[in-house]
């Protein structure tokens, strides 16, 4: 960053740690039932800024991004295998990665066509030797999780189900939830609900 524009600085050795943080702070959680535990990583999309049109300059070159992703992920990944006695991924895409040639605009249709898609199964290649972690990487840009007999969505929610910020939307995005949940738009009902997009930590009852 310039000065003029700020002194938080996140580059590559903000961005690693941060990540290494994390994983630490992953594989440290309730070690004493390790033994009968699985990870459920759920990467929700936007794993990389992209280049969404609205500055081309700003962002890294797009292959650099790729391959830091790749370098991290299969590293952070690998470290949970030896952790974890099995390793569930749910992967889907978001809307950073789409790809402008296929989708100059947003993309509402085939959104795995795009960057983020492939690099999940590239990633998911690198980590084929790992027999204790499973993949789900579907084509469809959203999942429906099996968390110890309840059902949990994850979605981008850009565009299949079109939500607002959970800072300020809460209640609106819960009705729409409810009616999706009981219309069983995505083929079953759900009980909770993991949403990427919004780049905030935030947990609503």
């Amino acid at each position: 960053l310039l000065p003029a524009e700020g002194n938080q600085r996140f580059r590559k050795t903000e961005e690693s740690r941060r990540l290494e943080y994390l994983a630490l702070e992953t594989c440290d959680y309730k070690i004493q039932y390790r033994d009968n535990s699985e990870l459920v990583l759920i990467l929700g999309g936007d794993m990389i800024e992209g280049q969404l049109g609205h500055d081309m300059r700003a962002g890294a070159p797009l292959i650099e991004q790729k391959v830091a992703f790749w370098k991290y992920f299969s590293a952070m990944i690998g470290l949970f295998a030896m952790r974890y006695p099995r390793v569930r991924i749910i992967a889907r895409p978001g809307n950073h990665k789409h790809d402008i040639a296929r989708h100059p605009g947003r993309a509402t249709a085939s959104k795995w066509d795009g960057h983020e898609w492939g690099m999940y199964y590239a990633l998911m290649m690198m980590c084929s030797q790992l027999k204790n972690v499973t993949w789900d990487l579907d084509l469809k840009p959203w999942a429906i999780i099996d968390l110890h007999g309840h059902k949990a969505l994850s979605t981008h929610a850009d565009t299949d189900i079109k939500l607002g910020s959970p800072l300020t939307k809460a209640e609106a995005n819960y009705a729409q939830l409810v009616m999706t949940s009981t219309l069983k738009t995505y083929g079953e009902s759900f009980e909770s609900a993991y949403i990427a997009h919004f780049h905030s930590a935030v947990a609503v009852p």
